[in-house]
């Protein structure tokens, strides 16, 4: 397992280039950084921001759904935007919010509420899995390692657009622990300057 911080370091393990081990996030500012691995993971700060993932771009275009597992106490946030930039032509989901008590589905970032589930579903110690389609304009989002199972919001977008870009943040007062599956042949551009960490199963 390697991990970093924002102020720390790369260290090298199965699946990270070795001639990235050691440097620091400040030193691969001016580059993208493109990693195979097992499995990404993501580590927000407890800020409402959104991050996006862009070499996700290709497989939710074709495939119009994501799997993921997060870890938090409350408000995991999603968008799923037409462009990158969540202020247009986006829809938010937040699961967990109001203190793990309510999850909904938004026409677009801080706009009505679509769809609410009044329940407690993330974790602040486990990852726990999820999955968000959106297939002919219908938002559907579930609980579970399997699309299509353990729904729990679903909503029908009278005038849909086009999802060509998704993004990843916490709230203002908990950070966010995101992972997604393995085999993803990621880009994440430093700049964001997110924290990250690249973790391999041996």
């Amino acid at each position: 397992m390697c991990q970093s911080q924002l102020l720390g370091t790369f260290r090298q393990s199965s699946g990270f280039p070795a001639e990235l081990a050691g440097k620091t996030p400040l030193n691969l500012l001016l580059s993208m950084l493109y990693v195979t691995a097992s499995s990404l993971s993501i580590d927000l700060p407890p800020v409402y921001k959104y991050h996006y993932v862009d070499d996700l771009n290709t497989f939710i275009r074709q495939e119009k759904y994501i799997q993921f597992k997060v870890k938090a106490c409350n408000d995991a946030h999603l968008i799923l935007s037409e462009n990158r930039n969540d202020s247009f032509q986006s829809y938010e989901i937040v699961i967990g919010g109001w203190g793990d008590t309510t999850s909904v589905i938004r026409s677009c970032r801080q706009c009505q509420h679509r769809a609410v589930k009044y329940h407690t579903p993330v974790s602040c110690t486990e990852y726990k899995p999820f999955w968000v389609s959106w297939r002919n304009g219908t938002i559907r989002v579930g609980e579970g390692q399997e699309v299509g199972t353990g729904v729990f919001m679903e909503w029908t977008d009278p005038n849909p657009h086009p999802v060509k870009f998704i993004g990843f943040s916490s709230w203002s007062d908990h950070p966010t622990q995101w992972m997604f599956q393995k085999g993803i042949h990621v880009a994440l551009n430093a700049k964001q300057s997110i924290v990250t960490s690249i973790c391999t199963q041996i």
